[in-house]
């Protein structure tokens, strides 16, 4: 009698001791979704003006024209390609 009353109690200091396995909860990682260059590009900074044609230069004036027109070409290029740059810049 004293057995089973011991293993009674034994069974029941152990069921009290006894939890439920912790849980383990996954969680997915933060998604960072970030806009494609291309789409916050203004079309504007993607084109540059057109190279000026060189095929007659004839006189000095006509060449003093073909040069301010070709600089005023890569002084534009270089504007647009500063705006580019720079939004790169912005999003590292």
């Amino acid at each position: 009698m004293k057995f089973i009353l011991l293993t009674l109690i034994a069974l029941g200091m152990l069921s009290g001791c006894a939890t439920a396995p912790p849980q383990v909860v996954m969680t997915a990682p933060a998604v960072v979704q970030r806009p494609y260059l291309r789409d916050i590009v203004p079309a504007s900074s993607l084109s540059c003006l057109r190279e000026p044609s060189h095929d007659k230069v004839l006189t000095v004036r006509q060449a003093a024209v073909f040069i301010v027109n070709l600089k005023k070409a890569g002084a534009d290029c270089r504007q647009k390609l500063g705006i580019v740059r720079d939004m790169i810049q912005r999003e590292e």
